[in-house]
């Protein structure tokens, strides 16, 4: 049985299995179903094994307690990360409803609207396409890619609505009258 070393090993689909098994209370069945997701076999298999032997290869996927990379690639095929200091007023609302209902479960929709198609306009300037399309349409374009390879979006985005909304704070809160 295989089991990954590191999250390069590991794409965005599985991840966000793994990241769903951790609302399993039992914790013995909770690894289970974590190997189970890793090595692509049925829990019904590891179930039958020994708890040492469960244990030992729990030691094997350590990294999963971690976070995957920061690092992540502003290009991807024939996508590139639009830079955050651009967005539509549409693509924040958007993006602060992923993150606020999920941002792990939604992370393909998060790339779907962070990485676009561009061209270099007539007058040299790099252009993103127009926010025309829904996120739900195209985001299962990410499942498949390795979780390091978009993740570090997450943190960079959060990041970068803290520095907005800590700039503009009074949009965001109301004063309090004497």
């Amino acid at each position: 049985m295989h089991l990954p070393k590191s999250w390069s090993e590991i794409d965005v689909l599985q991840f966000k299995e793994i990241r769903e098994l951790y609302s399993i209370e039992e914790v013995f069945a909770r690894e289970v179903e974590i190997l189970s997701a890793l090595a692509g076999v049925s829990s019904d298999d590891l179930e039958d094994l020994d708890v040492s032997e469960v244990s030992a290869m729990l030691k094997d996927i350590t990294f999963i307690n971690s976070e995957p990379s920061k690092n992540y690639k502003r290009d991807i095929d024939k996508l590139k990360v639009k830079p955050l200091s651009k967005l539509t007023c549409g693509e924040f609302i958007d993006l602060e409803y992923f993150f606020a209902n999920d941002y792990i479960k939604h992370l393909c929709h998060i790339a779907s609207i962070l990485y676009r198609q561009h061209h270099i306009d007539q007058w040299g300037e790099l252009t993103f396409e127009p926010y025309e399309f829904s996120p739900f349409d195209r985001h299962e374009l990410f499942d498949e890619y390795g979780i390091n390879d978009i993740y570090g979006i997450i943190p960079e985005y959060l990041s970068f609505r803290q520095n907005f909304m800590d700039k503009y704070h009074l949009l965001f809160n109301e004063e309090e009258s004497d």
